[in-house]
């Protein structure tokens, strides 16, 4: 089947109108989105896949981190921790009739200063 294409980004002139740190703010989130979106693809590709659990640890090795990116479930008052593995020897797919659903582990570097 054919992979879900991510969501559109926004026209080019409508870029060039942010300023710089509106410009990094903006290519930050857009890489945490597509991010997200990607292990959602993992998840709804499995579904149908002959061996779940052999397909999930080779999707995620195959997964390419965005440079900087975060778990993208806390608080924007929490301490950032900065995503730099998902270790694919740790996650686990479970599939039922509905969707398939997986859990994994993210291996982060908490910043000192809460920022990074």
């Amino acid at each position: 089947p054919a992979k879900p294409a991510p969501p559109a980004h926004r026209p080019m002139g409508e870029l060039r109108a942010l300023s710089p740190a509106q410009r990094r703010t903006y290519e930050f989130l857009i890489a945490e989105r597509d991010l997200v979106h990607e292990l959602c693809v993992v998840a709804e590709e499995l579904y149908t896949a002959p061996d779940p659990a052999a397909q999930l640890a080779a999707r995620l090795c195959e997964l390419p981190l965005p440079a900087v990116s975060y778990l993208p479930t806390c608080r924007s008052s929490d301490t950032f921790e900065r995503i730099v593995r998902l270790p694919a020897e740790e996650a686990v797919v479970f599939v039922t009739q509905a969707r398939s659903s997986v859990l994994l582990y993210a291996e982060v570097l908490r910043s000192k200063s809460g920022r990074s």
